[in-house]
């Protein structure tokens, strides 16, 4: 009875470990392969018949086969290469989906990627070949925040600090110099880019590139992702030619001050301390001056905006997406500071 039994078992054994598909299949749609049971995953590697002309895709949220459902949880290595698609969806799965070095690889027409669900992780050479792709969606401030963290790491930066905002001489001086340094190794690392993707964060990120606004947004998202608060950085433009940075420093209980950084056109090469510049953190008057003789000097000279503050605006965008409403979004800044209530004197 019990080599019975015994015997039994074993072949339910073998009959459940064959009924598990552990093999490639296809919906029309896409090519996946699929592993365990049930509770298994499914890994996109390749493109079907249906999509194979498509200008849109969605990536789904799980497979389903035999009454299974198997969850999405890789785009394997060069799985969606080389094709013609523009736009790309990836849908809300409870399960984190991962891209994998050149799963993306080529796609020359891709314009756009809209992640619907914040549970993904990009490998940083996931869209090898690529370039000047739109991110969009509700996940974009998670994959933000996780590509920041590890940049920060890799250029030896803090994450997460919490002291950069003390009204204190150590504090300020802390800060100066690790936001110089963050500044300088922005400008070391991003080429211009001045199309569409130009002011998206996640786009900055993975390809480097930025417009002159794009320079300033990362900057801003690096910042607060060191530790500096939202209320003490701000991008800002003269609405005209020019974007930067504002930055607020406190002193004491009774005065603290804004002051104004440019990262894209500052000459980081002729200071060769461990610190910061004197000239890098500038006053209104003196950045008046600034705009008008280095950042737009072949472009719009002596324009009257560069030397009124009072007309000089915050841009709200944090991460250039379009449920931001990247344009329309900006505060004169007096207004702004008033509004928020954030204080500090602009000299």
């Amino acid at each position: 009875m019990k080599l019975l039994s015994f015997l039994v078992l074993a072949i339910v054994n073998i009959w459940m470990v064959a009924a598990i598909p552990n093999k490639e299949n296809d919906n029309g749609y896409f090519q996946y392969w699929i592993t365990g049971n049930c509770s298994g995953q499914a890994d996109i590697v390749g493109l079907g018949k249906k999509y194979e002309n498509a200008k849109e895709i969605e990536i789904p949220a799980y497979f389903e086969l035999q009454g299974c459902k198997y969850y999405v949880r890789n785009i394997n290595y060069g799985a969606l290469a080389n094709n013609k698609f523009e736009k790309v969806t990836f849908n809300y799965n409870p399960k984190n989906v991962n891209l994998v070095h050149s799963s993306f690889y080529n796609n020359k027409y891709l314009k756009t990627v809209v992640f619907n669900t914040s549970k993904v992780t990009i490998d940083s050479n996931a869209f090898n070949g690529c370039s000047d792709i739109f991110f969009d969606g509700t996940g974009v401030p998670t994959l933000v925040t996780q590509m920041s963290k590890d940049l920060l790491k890799q250029w030896g930066l803090p994450v997460g600090y919490s002291g950069y905002d003390e009204a204190s001489t150590a504090a300020r001086n802390k800060k100066s110099t690790d936001l110089y340094k963050l500044a300088k190794k922005i400008n070391e690392s991003l080429n211009v880019q001045a199309a569409n993707a130009g002011n998206n964060v996640l786009s900055i990120l993975i390809f480097r590139s930025a417009s002159t606004r794009g320079y300033h947004m990362l900057f801003r998202e690096l910042a607060l992702t060191m530790g500096v608060s939202e209320k003490y950085i701000l991008t800002v433009s003269d609405a005209h030619c020019a974007f930067w940075t504002y930055v607020k420093f406190d002193h004491d209980k009774w005065y603290d001050e804004w002051l104004n950084v440019d990262i894209y056109y500052y000459d980081f090469k002729k200071y060769t301390g461990t610190s910061y510049p004197s000239d890098f953190y500038m006053k209104n008057a003196a950045y008046s001056k600034y705009l008008n003789d280095h950042a737009n000097v072949y472009l719009f000279k002596d324009h009257p905006v560069h030397k009124r503050p009072d007309q000089w605006y915050v841009y709200i965008a944090r991460y250039g997406t379009t449920y931001e409403n990247l344009h329309e979004q900006k505060v004169l800044i007096d207004d702004y500071i008033r509004q928020k209530n954030l204080g500090g004197d602009r000299p």
